[in-house]
């Protein structure tokens, strides 16, 4: 059964873990340092630098990091480490 990605970004890891381990037999583990969220938001959205701790700031870098999230786990990534998050 499908489940969307906002379903999917609200479970708690131990269920995450359960989806994958019931899934996958093969686990493709990926780590992602997201550097640049500042730059990206600057350049993106035309910003400047007094904006960047503001409350778009941080819901649009969130949405994004969630899209490639997402994007990766349809490409077969099992589990996703965000250390910096």
């Amino acid at each position: 059964m499908a489940m969307e990605f906002e379903m999917f970004s609200v479970l708690p890891a131990r269920d995450v873990a359960a989806l994958v381990d019931d899934r996958f037999a093969e686990k493709l583990g990926v780590a992602v340092h997201f550097d640049g969220t500042r730059r990206w938001y600057l350049r993106t959205y035309g910003a400047c630098e007094h904006d960047l701790y503001n409350e778009d700031y941080a819901s649009k870098t969130m949405q994004r990091i969630r899209d490639i999230s997402e994007m990766m786990f349809r490409d077969g990534v099992t589990v996703l480490y965000l250390p910096a998050l």
